[in-house]
């Protein structure tokens, strides 16, 4: 039963702000001038990150 919540948080602690950070770098590279819509998710995306690294 300990081993399970220590993996999820390993996992979370790990590759999720990995992945965010890497998703949100390739997002902003790609990101048109009028594409607002985009803009705004990748917007959300960093700052998912900011509240899950807290």
């Amino acid at each position: 039963m300990l081993i399970r919540p220590f993996l999820l948080d390993a996992l979370l602690v790990v590759f999720l702000p990995y992945f965010t950070v890497m998703n949100s770098v390739d997002c902003f590279h790609q990101i048109p001038e009028s594409n607002a819509l985009l803009m705004l998710e990748c917007f959300l995306t960093l700052l998912m990150f900011l509240v899950v690294g807290k």
